[in-house]
């Protein structure tokens, strides 16, 4: 193999690793439960972790947190408990 053969197969993957990202049509909307992050990280930086990824909503909290959801641009997805006696285990 020649050097003038062989530097464009070198290139090739730089060039590909630096196209841009595919942009998405925002259809899928995420959601949430504080289970996902790291136990000791309070509401509020779960929050901002999740805006900050793109999630839309927050599973599982309730009407007390809402306000900080939305700080957040957050949404209540499924409200804890969803019925008056019911609990998720």
């Amino acid at each position: 193999m020649r050097r003038r053969d062989f530097l464009p197969l070198l290139a090739a993957p730089l060039a590909l690793a630096q196209t841009p990202a595919v942009q998405r049509k925002g259809r899928i909307k995420q959601g949430v439960t504080r289970g996902v992050f790291a136990r000791e990280m309070s509401l509020e930086d779960c929050c901002r972790e999740a805006a900050r990824l793109g999630i839309k909503g927050f599973d599982l909290i309730g009407p007390a947190d809402w306000p900080l959801l939305k700080k957040y641009g957050l949404v209540p997805s499924i409200r804890s408990p969803p019925c008056p006696g019911v609990t998720f285990s």
